[in-house]
This record gives structure tokens, C-alpha cells and sequence, in this order.
């Protein structure tokens, strides 16, 4: 399709839903929205008219729709008029027909869920407007809601809590729970003030649940065992029962806010109730939540006593006695003990699972000591290497994490790491700190040596290695970025489809597979941003390369990118006089 048969077509898309046809074959703009001159905006339509063109014409329809909506989230600065009409037109596209199937259906919905999320960034009334015209069901409504809110966190998390609150007029479920964890990671205070909202709304349910309030209580407290604040959370049999333990304190969880969250429990304790599991749930949350009150609302301790004591006299004297609280109160022991311990138990097998988990968790503490101790137990010599190399990686990656880094000392403990992902997101970091420190040279050795190593990698992070180094080495002005970007692209198209690297090395023994962590500072692999960097200040002329990139999805990211750098791209200075 080309770009006038397309125009038009976009054309009739706004004339059916808003009649801007002349104000879109015009290129007008709303008042205020011009933020260049008359020609440089333009030439910037006319570029990212071409990228349009590129991506309509995508195999995949949804992707292509996505694609597109991107598109307009991205030319919505330069032109809010033609912005919509790309943004309606990526809605047509997955406009869900008669005689589609159900696998079709739910992939529509998942592309159409993820334009309106784009919508909402740009006009919150609109997509509020697509969201209610698309079910009549409270429920899918507020789950249509929450799943864009979450979609947006990362970019806008203001936008997201407002629609996260939002969906809580159509419904309060448990997702609620878990994205007011996350936004507050973001945005502290205002994710406060929503928990303060939901902690009203989950009162106002007639039929709430001790395991639901105590699923909220994980905003304020977190399990005594957890040493990472890193969002898990613990589930802990009490009894007969499974309960989030919530009997460790949370930092900076509002004193204000503790205080609302018991005196609701002791709402919910003194609520009428038959179901014998609810009493003796009930009971439990109030001994977990006992000591909070002692601690932060001494002035409530003598109503939460009292709710209990009503509950006591219907549950099981284990609930009353203490008895069911004894895995509560069991605090872990040293890793050295539970090494000691395990190496008591029968069956190779079983030992080198445990092995396996004492690993990762000092790992993960950066306890580098402890974890090759655990490695060297193992019998599976294979497993033992792999868990080797991950020490190895672990521990060199928090030397060049720290504040003051010796260049030579770095450069010798990443080359002693074995060749793998790990050594070249290694060598890529001390390249960087090399950049900072002015020291070119090394910076130079360290990109060539992550090139060479990268081509030879069995591993579909390589092309991602190799278009960083690409993007470096064009920030360099080094003429090989060319060469290096050829080589990322060849390996790329060894795939139809490839995945983002994961910055995990997953570590086997059957049955179980944990995931180790690999990631390094000053490394991005995001595919839009590297692409960038690599094509610097060649925008308009990388426009016909993207094509030669087989993944559709890799292949949108990058005329995004291109649409971004065409969109920021100021106006050339006048010459002067």
C-alpha cells in the first residue's frame, strides 16, 4: 500500500468518527500543539508518513496495530490530529470479526487493551470512554482498567493510579493489592494515599475475608524471614490454615496508616461469622497483628484483645495456645548450620536441590563466601561448574559495582570469568566505567574482545551484545559501528521470531529451576534504545534498513525508535548573516 492510498484511507477513518477531514488533509493542529516551525513539522509528517507505510504493511495485523499505536503516541507532539487518526485507524485493525476464532479473539483483545492503555497516556477521557464501551460487565471493566494502570506504571505512574482508582468504582479485586506494592516503588506518597482508598474499600465488603486483609496488610508488613524487599510474598501455615505472614515490619510503612489497617482488623474480628475456617483465621491475623498494636497503637491493644477473646471460645485450642504458630516463630538458621544439615541427608539427588537453594539464596545476599561452599557439596560436577561461573560473575560484578574501581584489577577479574553472556555483560560494564574514567584505549579493547566473544556465543542475547557494542562504537565515531551492526543484524535474522534477553541464567536440577540474577550497571539491552544509538544522527536513511530485520516485533520497536529521534530532532539553526 502506498502512502496516498493509505492517507486516504486514514482519512476516511476520522471522517466516519469525528469529521476532521479537512482539518487532517490540511495538517491543522489544535491550538497550542505546534512546537516548530510550519516546514520542520512537515518534514517530520512526511517521515513518519513513510514509517506509517512501513508498518501497515506488517504481516501480523495485531502486531501491526500495536505497532501503529505506537506510532501515535509518538507523533501525537507534532500533530494531535493526525496522532488520533493512527491511534483509530491501529483500532480498526483489531476490530474483532464475526468469523474469527477464539485464539484470534484473545489476541485482538490483548493488542486492543494495549492501544487503549497508549490512549490513556494522551487522552485519559478517551480511553476511559473505550474501556466502558467495550463491556457491560463491572467486573471485566475493572479488570480492563487495572491491566492498563499497570501498563502504565512504569511511564506514568500518576496517570495509572488514577485509573487503578478508577477500576475500583467498577470493582475492588485483589490485583489492587499488588499494584499499589508496585506503585509504591515509584511514587511513595500517592501510592499512600490510594492504599488509604482501598483499605476503605475492602471494609465496605460485606463478605471480606482474614486472608484478603491480611493480603493488604502486605502494603505495611512483610514476613520476618525476608531479608530482601523485593516484592515476594511469604505464605506461612498457622494451624490448619495458609496466611501471608505479615509479622515483620515493612521501612517507612506510615505509622498513620498502621494504625487505619488495625483498627480495620479489629472491625473485621468483631464482624458475625459462622464459616469455622474465617473464625479461625480471624483469630490468627489478630495474634500476628497483636505486637503491631503494642508497638505502634498501644491505645488499640485493649479492643484487639478483646475481639480476640470473643473469637477464642470457637476456634481450636491450638489457634489460643500457641501451638499452631510454631513455624512463625521458627527463625532460620545460620547458612552454615543448614549446610551442616543438609550433607546428613540420604539421596545425592535431594542434597543437591538443597545445595542448589543455599546457593541462590547467598547469592543473592551477596554472601559470595557462603555460596561456593554450598557449590563445592554438590555432586553433580556439571551443576557445580555452572554455579561456579555464577560466583565468579557475582562477585566481580560487585567489585566494578563499587565506588572507587582500580581498571587493572577489574580488567583481571573479569578476564578470568569463562567465556559466556556473563563475561561479556562483564566486560561491557568495565567498558563503560573505561569511558567515564577517560580511558579510551581500554575502553576500545574491551568492546573488540565482547565482538568477538559475542559472535561466537550459543545464545540469542549475542545480536543484543553485538548491537550495544554497535551503538558504542557509533558514540565513538568509530567507523566500525557499520560492521558491527551488519553482524548484530545477520544474527538476528537467524531467528523468525527472538525473544529480550533475560538478564537471569536459569540453573536446573530436576525438578526445580532457579533463576540467578545478571544483571550489570551501566548495561541497557533494551532493543528500541541500542537501536538508536547505533543509528545516530542516520534516522531518515535507516528507515529503508529496518526491513531487512525478519522479527516483525524487533522490526516495529526499531521505526519506533526512528519515529522518537525524527520527533525530538530540533530544527536546524539559520545560517548566519
Amino acid at each position: 500500500m502506498g502512502i496516498k492510498p493509505l492517507l486516504l484511507l486514514l482519512a476516511f477513518v476520522i471522517a466516519s468518527e469525528q469529521g476532521l477531514i479537512a482539518q487532517s488533509n490540511q495538517g491543522a493542529q489544535p491550538a497550542g500543539k505546534v512546537a516548530s516551525t510550519p516546514q520542520t513539522q512537515l518534514n517530520k509528517l512526511e517521515k513518519l508518513s513513510e514509517i506509517q507505510q512501513w508498518v501497515a504493511s506488517m504481516r501480523d495485523e495485531c502486531l501491526s496495530a500495536t505497532t501503529m499505536a505506537r506510532l501515535a503516541d509518538t507523533a501525537w507532539p507534532v500533530d494531535e490530529v493526525y496522532a488520533r487518526s493512527l491511534f483509530r485507524f491501529a483500532l480498526s485493525k483489531v476490530a474483532v470479526g464475526q468469523t474469527d476464532e477464539a485464539k484470534l479473539i484473545a489476541t485482538k483483545n490483548t493488542a486492543n487493551r494495549r492501544i487503549m492503555t497508549l490512549i490513556a497516556r494522551r487522552d485519559v477521557n478517551w480511553s476511559k470512554a473505550l474501556v466502558d464501551a467495550s463491556t457491560t460487565d463491572a467486573g471485566k471493566r475493572a479488570s480492563t482498567q487495572l491491566e492498563i494502570a499497570n501498563d502504565l506504571l512504569e511511564t506514568d505512574p500518576e496517570r495509572a493510579a488514577d485509573l487503578a482508582a478508577q477500576s475500583m468504582q467498577s470493582e475492588v479485586n485483589q490485583g489492587l493489592i499488588a499494584f499499589v506494592n508496585a506503585l509504591r516503588r515509584r511514587d511513595p506518597v500517592r501510592a499512600d494515599q490510594m492504599f488509604g482508598q482501598l483499605l476503605n474499600s475492602f471494609l465496605s465488603q460485606p463478605n471480606l475475608t482474614a486472608n484478603n486483609f491480611a493480603m493488604l496488610g502486605t502494603y505495611l508488613f512483610r514476613s520476618r524471614f525476608a531479608d530482601l524487599d523485593d516484592g515476594i510474598i511469604s505464605m506461612q501455615r498457622i494451624g490448619d490454615i495458609m496466611l501471608p505472614d505479615i509479622t515483620g515490619d515493612r521501612p517507612g510503612a506510615s505509622p498513620a496508616l498502621i494504625s487505619s489497617y488495625l483498627r480495620g482488623a479489629i472491625g473485621l474480628l468483631q464482624r458475625p461469622v459462622l464459616d469455622e475456617k474465617q473464625r479461625q483465621e480471624r483469630y490468627a491475623l489478630g495474634y500476628m497483628l497483636l505486637p503491631k498494636a503494642q508497638q505502634v497503637a498501644p491505645n488499640l491493644v485493649g479492643e484487639m484483645m478483646n475481639a480476640m477473646g470473643m473469637l477464642a471460645t470457637h476456634v481450636p485450642a491450638q489457634y489460643t495456645n500457641g501451638e499452631a504458630y510454631k513455624y512463625l516463630r521458627k527463625m532460620p538458621g545460620a547458612p552454615a548450620d543448614r549446610i551442616a544439615e543438609i550433607e546428613k541427608m540420604a539421596g545425592s539427588g535431594t542434597r543437591d536441590q538443597l545445595f542448589l537453594d543455599v546457593v541462590l539464596q547467598t547469592y543473592r545476599k551477596k554472601d559470595f563466601e557462603t555460596a561456593s561452599l554450598a557449590a563445592s557439596k554438590i555432586d553433580d560436577s556439571k551443576l557445580e561448574d555452572e554455579l561456579e561461573l555464577l560466583i565468579q560473575f557475582g562477585e566481580t560484578n560487585v567489585y566494578l559495582t563499587s565506588k572507587t574501581v582500580n581498571l587493572g584489577r577489574g580488567f583481571e577479574l573479569v578476564e578470568k570469568v569463562p567465556d559466556s553472556v556473563e563475561k561479556c555483560l562483564l566486560r561491557l560494564s568495565l567498558a563503560s566505567i573505561a569511558a567515564k574514567a577517560g580511558d579510551k584505549k581500554l575502553e576500545e579493547e574491551l568492546l573488540e574482545l565482547t565482538r568477538l566473544s559475542a559472535k561466537n556465543l550459543d545464545s540469542q542475547a549475542a545480536p543484543f551484545l553485538l548491537l550495544y557494542i554497535s551503538g558504542k562504537l557509533k558514540v565513538r565515531k568509530d567507523l566500525r559501528s557499520g560492521a558491527v551492526f551488519d553482524e548484530a543484524t545477520k544474527l538476528f535474522n537467524k531467528h523468525e521470531s527472538i525473544r529480550d534477553p533475560i538478564l537471569e541464567h536459569p540453573v536446573s536440577k530436576p525438578p526445580i529451576t532457579l533463576r540467578f540474577p545478571i544483571k550489570v550497571d551501566q548495561v541497557d539491552l533494551d532493543f528500541g534504545s541500542m537501536f538508536h544509538d547505533a543509528v545516530r544522527g542516520d534516522e531518515e536513511a535507516a528507515i529503508s534498513l529496518v526491513s531487512h530485520i525478519k522479527d516483525e516485533r524487533l522490526r516495529g520497536l526499531a521505526y519506533i525508535s526512528l519515529a522518537k529521534a525524527i520527533v525530538a530532532k530540533k530544527p536546524a539553526a539559520p545560517p548566519r548573516k
